[in-house]
């Protein structure tokens, strides 16, 4: 029997944080056209957030989860689109309770992941008790349904998909309390209890990042050093198609070695005039405000240091560009 793919999200279009949001709007109707079979999404209902709340969603089923002591009751919200949309919603309000984004709850991202793990097992035994479900977690707030299954989905396989390296330590007696057996997922944090329960292969956002995970001197020594045994081997880098779309042709690159940089000019020349474009053409908002001043920086001719994707200090290395400008000026 084959697999069901099940994509389990901690962020959706409809509430955003970085990439796995548009990676979540293409990935799972464009799997089901390959695979020849609808598609599902879980997701937490974040309750906070407008583009959730604005949703057309049916409520079709609903079950309670011992939780520290007490009970929560979760609703499941489905919505019928390319791909079958699962939002899971806590009637306790303290829950999913992030307003600007998801990662933002308002109480504890670790707690409601744990949460959302066990709702995820329960979801899934409702809607497909007799599936064998392949499970396609993002990053370690969405792969806690392999820490909270207990064997509860026979011959059904967990991936684990890293988009970065961030984690969580949880104890023993955290777990005990959310009702998971720590017998079952022996560790100190989310992804080093998760990893040997995953496939072997772990896919990653790009070839790049496979590389630097295990070998990158930030990553390997500071980030995630408690992950280094349990990844070596194991990492499947997929470069992402916009970014290659975008990326240096190998022509260019091969130029480059061998000292030759007027095509390398002539290629940030035109990606500087494209972006030239993009900030003219920019509405802002109080959602997505502009930074300093666009008609200065717009007739400026200064260099630029380009940094690309989410503007999250903790993987951008701000202090290191500073320190390079200043010793340049």
């Amino acid at each position: 029997m084959t697999l069901k793919p099940v994509f389990i999200t901690y962020e959706t279009p409809f509430a955003p944080c970085g990439g796995i949001a548009p990676v979540m709007r293409n990935l799972p109707p464009a799997l089901g056209k390959v695979a020849g079979q609808r598609v599902a999404v879980l997701s937490p209902y974040h309750h906070r957030i407008a583009g959730m709340c604005s949703l057309q969603t049916e409520v079709v089923g609903e079950f309670r989860i011992p939780f520290e002591g007490g009970e929560v009751c979760v609703r499941i919200h489905h919505r019928r689109d390319e791909c079958d949309w699962y939002f899971l919603r806590a009637t306790d309000d303290r829950f999913f309770a992030g307003e600007r984004h998801p990662y933002e709850p308002g109480g504890d991202l670790l707690r409601d992941s744990l949460l959302f793990g066990r709702a995820v097992i329960e979801t899934l035994q409702r809607i497909g008790p007799e599936v064998r479900w392949g499970l396609f977690m993002q990053d370690w707030e969405a792969v806690t349904p392999v820490l909270a299954h207990g064997g509860r989905l026979p011959g059904s396989k967990f991936f684990l998909v890293l988009h970065n390296s961030y984690d969580s330590p949880v104890s023993d007696e955290a777990l005990f309390r959310y009702g998971i057996d720590p017998a079952w997922c022996p560790g100190v944090t989310v992804l080093h209890r998760a990893l040997p329960l995953v496939e072997p292969n772990i896919p990653t956002v790009s070839k790049q990042f496979a590389f630097d995970l295990i070998e990158e001197i930030w990553q390997r020594c500071v980030i995630a050093p408690h992950l280094q045994e349990r990844l070596v081997g194991r990492l499947l880098g997929i470069d992402n198609g916009p970014f290659v779309k975008s990326a240096l042709g190998e022509k260019t690159l091969k130029r480059m070695r061998a000292g030759e940089f007027s095509s390398f000019k002539r290629w940030k020349t035109i990606q500087r005039k494209k972006f030239l474009t993009a900030v003219r053409e920019l509405p802002a908002d109080p959602t997505r405000p502009v930074w300093g001043n666009p008609d200065a920086f717009l007739g400026d001719r200064g260099p630029w240091f380009v940094m690309a994707g989410r503007d999250d200090p903790r993987q951008k290395g701000y202090d290191i560009a500073a320190s390079t400008v200043a010793c340049l000026l």
